[in-house]
Order: structure tokens, then sequence, then C-alpha cells
């Protein structure tokens, strides 16, 4: 979520794999729901416990989480403990019933706070007179990491997203945010309670960093200070966001003043530039932010919510194509990023939205995510250019040797593209397979095989196909 009226870039921090097994989570990207998308601010428990009751049909395919995002808190702490307290109207029975009823039926639960003294947005139901924090305002847990770390813990949280919106001390800089966060890694660790980390800072750019991109800066405003996160920060979490404010609601918006080109495909960049095995994998993934998939549902109303719910949230403000919404599920896979659902879970299944449902069941999809060796896609080739990017073709290493390459090319022009598979596009090691398959994994069928790809030059063609506009077409190498 966010709302800041600048560009920020935020970035969830890496876990080194030298620390990886330290709280035991995060061994292959989470899975799940997020509500931020479809509920924004307007969120409260009976949607929480609703949201709960249909995560089940998703449990078999290897989704798990149900992740609470801003606006669940009082505006004020609990007069004893001090410790994060749900607000009062719209969580009036508490957090632990919901971790309760999520363990029961064999899901896990996940909140949010911030590493400041107020978190990025203002809660529906806040006190507008609030003087502490500020009107409408929420606690963030600067100060009380240990009091809060030990209240999720004793409430049964499983994931906990720390935000960065602001309410520093005043003379804190970016080095001090590190820390910051460090003190909450150690709070959480003292819990004894395993819970998946998640940190997100923010680094603020300007219109003309953004405008005016070099050539060692491919994705903008991307590398601003990323260095130092990703070097300084790497050791005390179980992942790194590289999304851009407000973008992953959409393909691509070109109407956007800041970037030119606002879409989750900007977010796709930056994971592609900064996702690097070194950093992302097993114990730590880049995460990408949630999905919007399920944003466009017919039936996604509720009598119960304000008419302001269903308008101001990111689904209601960026709604995809299914074929854009097919693409951005395969290239967060591809990417090995965290896959948590952005549509409102309860009006997704089988019936009312099956192609929705296809979209977020397909296993050999999930599979590639999900795979051991945890390593995000990198790119081949751009054509017809790096800086136009109408095509980009991706290859991802996987861990079963039967099966050691996936690829993905995605369509990011408004044409129709022709687009022919080369050996040289796989990336394969030499005597990694005599012969190959190739599988589409949305189509669920081999469409090229017996290719004597030992024999083979490297501009050797192997399968010709189309790729129709924002769409993506997902293959398997089967040796």
């Amino acid at each position: 979520m966010r709302t800041a009226l600048l560009p920020l870039l935020s970035l969830i921090s890496l876990f080194q794999l030298s620390r990886s097994s330290d709280n035991g989570v995060a061994m292959t990207p989470a899975m799940g729901w997020s509500d931020w998308q479809s509920r924004n601010r307007f969120i409260d428990e009976r949607v929480v416990s609703e949201a709960i009751d249909a995560m089940v049909k998703f449990v078999p395919f290897g989704y798990e989480y149900v992740n609470v995002d801003d606006c669940w808190q009082d505006s004020s702490r609990h007069p004893i403990t001090n410790a994060l307290q749900p607000n009062q109207v719209t969580f009036q029975h508490g957090i632990k019933p919901l971790a309760d009823k999520a363990h029961s039926l064999g899901l896990k639960f996940g909140l949010y706070t911030a590493i400041g003294n107020i978190t990025c947005d203002l809660n529906a139901h806040g006190d507008p007179t609030n003087v502490t924090y500020g009107p409408g305002h929420n606690p963030g847990s600067l100060n009380y990491y240990d009091v809060d770390a030990q209240q999720f813990a004793d409430w049964g949280v499983d994931y906990v997203k720390v935000d960065e919106c602001g309410g520093l001390p005043a003379d804190e800089n970016s080095d001090g945010v590190f820390d910051l966060y460090s003190k909450f890694y150690d709070a959480i660790n003292k819990t004894g309670r395993p819970m998946y980390y998640v940190t997100c800072g923010m680094n603020s750019v300007t219109p003309d960093q953004m405008n005016n991109p070099s050539s060692s800066n491919r994705t903008w405003a991307y590398h601003v200070d990323l260095d130092g996160w990703r070097d300084n920060i790497q050791s005390i979490s179980n992942g790194w966001f590289t999304e851009w404010i407000n973008n992953n609601n959409r393909f691509y918006r070109d109407d956007n003043g800041w970037s030119g080109s606002d879409g989750w495909l900007t977010i796709l960049d930056c994971a592609n530039d900064l996702s690097k095995p070194e950093f992302s994998g097993p114990g730590a993934f880049a995460d990408m932010d949630a999905m919007s998939i399920g944003c466009n549902n017919a039936t996604n109303t509720d009598e119960n919510s304000p008419t302001t719910a269903l308008n101001h949230t990111d689904c209601a403000n960026g709604r995809q194509t299914m074929v854009e919404q097919q693409s951005q599920f395969s290239m967060w896979s591809m990417m090995s990023a965290p896959l948590m659902i952005g549509g409102d879970v309860r009006y997704i299944n089988e019936i009312d939205t099956p192609e929705v449902w296809r979209i977020l069941t397909n296993e050999e999809v999930i599979a590639i995510d999900q795979d051991a060796l945890g390593e995000p896609a990198s790119v081949v080739q751009y054509y017809p250019d790096e800086w136009r990017r109408t095509l980009a073709t991706y290859t991802k290493r996987l861990s079963d040797p039967a099966s050691p390459r996936a690829v993905a090319v995605l369509n990011r022009g408004d044409d129709e593209i022709s687009w022919s598979l080369t050996k040289a596009h796989l990336k394969l090691e030499d005597g990694g397979c005599e012969s190959l398959s190739l599988r589409d994994v949305w189509r669920h069928e081999v469409v090229a095989s017996a290719i004597p790809f030992a024999s083979l030059n490297d501009d050797a063609v192997l399968y010709t196909f189309d790729v129709e506009s924002h769409a993506t077409v997902v293959l398997r190498v089967m040796c």
C-alpha cells in the first residue's frame, strides 16, 4: 500500500543466506492474500473472517497467508501494556480470534505496522482529534518494537510487514532506518515465534531523476541508494519490495507524468535489475507486492461496506484484462516473487470467476514460482532493443535436471508479435540436454518435441509462435 504524493522506491530487505535458517520461514516465496488492493483502509473483522473462510479452497494449491495491511489499529495504544491494539470499532473481538481461526483451517495470519511512529494511511474509523499521531493516523511501532513484537507473537501472528512512512526521529537518516529495522528483527527473534518478517523502506526520488534516465540507470530512479539498501539490510528479513507506488494495479498507464509508463511493467523492470540470484532466493525473496488479479469480478460488491470502499482501492483504480492478469501471474512466478492475491478473495471461485480461478490455480505456473532453487528469471533479449523493450524474453533456472529451465516471452506492445525462440535464448549449459521438448504451461501441452538440442547452433530456431498484445507465453524445457 502507498499513499505518498511523491514517487518512492519501496524495498523490502533481504535475508542473508547465512542467516536464512534463523527463523525457518521463506524457504519458498510466500503465497496467500493481502487485503489492501481490494479493501484499502476499509477493513474490518467480518471481512477478514470471511476471507479466511474463502482462502481454504486455495490451500491445496499452496496458498497459506491471510494478511491484514494498514488500518486495523486503534488510534491509541493499550493503556496498560502500551502495545498496539485493534480498532475498537472495526475489530471489536480482537486479532487473536482471527489468527486462531486461520490456524484451525490450515492457514497463517499476517499483520502490518510501521517502523516510525505513524503508518502510511489514515484509518476510516480513526480518531479525528488524535493529538498524538495526527487526525485519523494510526500509531506505528517506533519505541515499542519489543512490546509490539511480543503482542504479535501472543496473538499468533505468522507474518509481519513493517512499512516506513515517516514519523521517525528528526535526525534519522537512511543508515539509521536500517538500525531501526534491525531492532525490530531482534525483537521478533526474542519472542521465539517464527514470523515471516518483511521490511518496507522508501527512498524519495525527484521528477528530474525519473525523467532523465541514463545508460547505467535503465529503470530510471530504481538505483537511487539501491546498493546501500541491498547490502546493509539483507541480513535482517525475509523479503524486499521492488514495488513502485500504486503501479501494480495495471499493466501500464501511459498518462502518468512521472514515469511515462506507470504500471507493473515498471515493477518488473525494477525486479529484473535488482533480483539477482545472490540477493534473492530461499530465505529472502524480492517482493513485487500483491497481484491485481481478481479485481474486476462482476460480483465483487459488498452491500455491508461503504461505497467509498469500492471506489478508493487499488483494484478500483486499475483493472486489468484477463490476458494482463495472466501475464502478471506468469511474470511474478518467473521472478520467484511472493504470490499474494490482490482481488477480494471472497468473490473468487471456480463457478463465478472461472478465468480468475484458472489463473490463480495453475499448478504448472505455481511450480515455477515455488521451485526449490528459488532463483529469479533474467532477461535474455529485449526486442527491438533494450530501451524500447516491446517484447522481452526471460529465462529461469530450475532445480529439476529433467526440466532445468523455464522461458517466458512477454509482449509489452499493443500489437501481436510472431517470435522465434532460439537455442541461445534458453541459456542451457553444454551437456544439459541432448534433446528436449517444450511444454506450454498455460496450454498444458507439449508444443515442440524431440529437438536435437546438443547438435544445434546457438541461432537455431526451436519454436516459432505468436504472442498477442500484453500476453505472456511460458514454456518449460523438458530434457
